[in-house]
């Protein structure tokens, strides 16, 4: 059974590693990859093993799909579910296999009706049907009023970890049997009473480390907290969130995350760039944490969601990244 323990608040935060951001020497390019002629807001993405783009959005029910080596590269249709309006994270947890976060969220209110969020499962791997691809509901979450990241667990094929922006807890969800509960809460994913904007945890990423990091889009926040012991939240980089001070209106925020092969999270950060947070050595070998923005553009502004190329050695020097503004960036790391 996987042990995730229910964190009582409030909880004693460990000090941040540190509040300043550096640019990388050499900040990486960006280029466009596709840009919606609507501005329709790009939410989240995964990646196939053949290289193809998986892209959700809070304004409409349904999944599309990209080929960024087409040309030109296009968003397609892939398929929308049923008694929703948006749709948030997106994770593989099983080969060509990826779970969605489905609900009738309203980007008015940011919340969505009680009863109404279920995780879906988007299956590609070869099966008996005619079609391409199966899907089938993994789950409903009814307490919860925004479900939005999600992730899979290390050695736990049965269990993922979503993100409850509204409530500031990670539910666990069982793919298997279908059951759910609140694994994690702690006040440092929860938004604040006073917030302006209700997103608190957003981004959300188990490691095989055995920790469970993730962002606070409105605290400003970079974190990660133990999955298999007690022990306080580790804040590992600030940065203050400004709420609609972007480009058109753009949140400048924390969004979602990946780890690069060594280690390394790579975040989306809505003020127009894509950031890194590397784990170093510093003084008497005590470990610390520096953040730096690795690449920086106007076609990033809005940033929501990375994701590492896949389908072919050059791809995985590549990021994807998403934003509010219907963009669909390239930024290459080679």
């Amino acid at each position: 059974m996987f042990k995730i323990f229910f964190r009582p608040l409030p909880l004693l935060l460990c000090a941040a590693a540190w509040l300043t951001v550096t640019l990388a020497k050499t900040p990486f390019p960006a280029s466009l990859v596709y840009e919606s002629p609507t501005g329709q807001f790009l939410e989240c993405l995964a990646i196939r093993p053949n290289g193809h783009l998986l892209i959700t959005s809070v304004v409409s029910p349904t999944l599309y799909t990209l080929d960024p080596r087409a040309s030109p590269p296009t968003l397609n249709e892939l398929h929308t579910f049923p008694n929703a309006t948006a749709l948030n994270g997106i994770v593989e947890y099983a080969n060509d296999t990826f779970a969605v976060v489905v609900s009738l969220l309203s980007v008015q209110t940011i919340s969505a009706p009680l009863d109404s969020v279920v995780i879906w499962s988007v299956d590609f791997t070869p099966n008996n049907s005619s079609s391409e691809f199966s899907t089938r509901p993994l789950a409903r979450i009814p307490s919860s009023p925004f479900t939005n990241g999600i992730t899979a667990v290390p050695g736990h094929p049965d269990l993922l970890l979503a993100a409850d922006s509204r409530l500031g807890v990670a539910w666990e969800v069982n793919v298997r049997t279908g059951t759910t509960r609140i694994a994690v809460a702690d006040e440092t994913m929860e938004p604040g009473f006073d917030a302006v904007l209700q997103i608190g945890l957003d981004g959300i990423r188990a490691h095989d480390d055995g920790f469970l990091y993730f962002t606070n889009a409105v605290k400003g926040l970079f974190a990660r907290v133990s999955r298999t012991h007690r022990a306080p939240v580790e804040v590992l980089g600030t940065e203050r969130a400004v709420i609609g001070g972007g480009e058109n209106g753009t949140d400048v925020v924390y969004d979602d995350f990946v780890f690069d092969e060594r280690g390394r999270a790579v975040v989306a950060f809505g003020g127009g760039e894509v950031r890194r947070f590397s784990k170093q050595r510093g003084a008497q070998g005590k470990e610390k944490w520096v953040q730096e923005v690795i690449a920086e553009s106007s076609l990033l502004a809005g940033a929501t969601a990375v994701a590492f190329g896949r389908g072919g050695d050059g791809e995985k020097k590549l990021v994807y990244a998403t934003t509010t503004l219907g963009r669909v960036v390239v930024v290459d790391m080679s």
